[in-house]
């Protein structure tokens, strides 16, 4: 076979090759639809599991989008709403439907007042709720963002009983914050996600669901892979929020996030330690700084802006980090526009997700 002919069968091999195929998406939104119309649309969409009223004249508009996924014995839902509504499902309706599956929700943004049964709380941005499709429900909120994940109860038959002594509370622990990180890290990833690759999260989602509820040692060592993930992604965080300060080192992070300094060492062993991570960080945001066309402060006022005061030793992480001095790299930033900063380097905002109910009955 000649060159042209191994070129033209690549060609034909490419033009045939199809990407993997992503895990369905359901997406619903309102606002295509004239105000008028909106909040009845709305109300329609959630209509085959309760019953939702409006807070403010329903005629002068409601803005309002869902998008879901559904994994098996799970279903994630991510929903936005602009305006407030009222969302009932009364005790007879529960009775009625007989749709046995636990739901997991918290807040992105906003407010719910919830009461659960006989139980009433309140769900902001640092906590979540249980509760049972076989209780009543009613929630009032105002415009928020929130994420509700819905498990069928023949999924984990072995937690049950731990699952519905919390029915109707916040799971306000260190395995509840733990929790709710690696679903908010779940959503942020369905849209991209494949089929093939859906079992494996469901997996993983499953096993992360026993330990948070049980908070028993089998489980938790079953799921500490993705524990870990959570906790590093958290602790990470927490150094870029304090990326400035010259204090920051492993006994402030265990303070601030909770953790002991042993399972701190634990989660960063893999890329180098602690220490290791919060100067990567730091020489990071250092180095977007410096492919930022409109920055102005001197390299050492930006090195110590980011908790890297002395000069020589934060030049020689630099250079070790990426191959230049700062001065160098700056130089070949300008020269190129601040186009040779990777974009995984920037943090990326979270992209928003939809609803899913009807395949309850399924």
């Amino acid at each position: 076979m000649n060159s042209g002919q191994r070129a033209s069968g690549l060609a034909v091999e490419a033009a045939g090759a199809t990407a993997p195929a992503r895990l369905p998406e359901l997406r619903f939104s309102t606002s295509d639809l004239p105000a008028p119309r909106q909040f009845e649309a709305w109300r329609e969409r959630l209509s085959a599991w309760m019953e939702v009223l409006p807070v403010d004249d329903p005629r002068t508009g409601f803005v309002a989008e869902q998008r879901s996924w559904h994994l098996g014995p799970l279903a994630v839902t991510w929903s936005s709403s602009r305006n407030g509504s009222l969302n009932r499902r009364e005790a007879a309706r529960a009775r009625r439907d007989q749709l046995d599956h636990w739901v997991i929700t918290f807040m992105r943004q906003g407010e719910f007042r919830c009461r659960l049964g006989d139980d009433s709380v309140t769900l902001d941005q640092h906590n979540l709720a249980l509760y049972g499709m076989q209780h009543s429900n009613h929630a009032d909120r105002g415009a928020a963002e929130w994420l509700m994940v819905f498990v069928a109860r023949d999924a984990l038959p072995e937690i049950a009983p731990s699952f519905d002594a919390l029915l109707g509370r916040t799971l306000d622990t260190a395995l509840g914050g733990l929790l709710r990180g690696y679903l908010d890290g779940l959503t942020r990833q369905l849209p991209r996600m494949t089929r093939a690759e859906a079992p494996r999260a469901t997996e993983a989602t499953l096993a992360v669901l026993r330990a948070a509820v049980t908070g028993s040692a089998e489980h938790c060592a079953a799921a500490r892979p993705q524990l870990q993930t959570v906790m590093r992604s958290r602790v990470t965080a927490l150094i870029r929020q304090n990326i400035g300060s010259a204090r920051l080192d492993p006994t402030r992070l265990c303070r601030m996030a909770g953790v002991s300094r042993s399972q701190l060492y634990r989660i960063f062993e893999p890329e180098g330690g602690v220490a290791h991570a919060i100067q990567r960080e730091r020489l990071r945001a250092i180095r977007r700084a410096l492919a930022d066309p409109a920055e102005r402060r001197s390299i050492g006022r930006i090195a110590e802006g980011c908790g890297m005061p002395d000069p020589s030793s934060f030049s020689r992480a630099f250079r070790q980090e990426f191959g230049m001095t700062p001065g160098e790299f700056r130089d070949v930033a300008r020269s190129a526009g601040g186009s040779v900063l990777p974009d995984s380097l920037i943090s990326g905002q979270p992209r928003p997700l939809d609803a899913m109910f009807r395949h309850l009955r399924g």
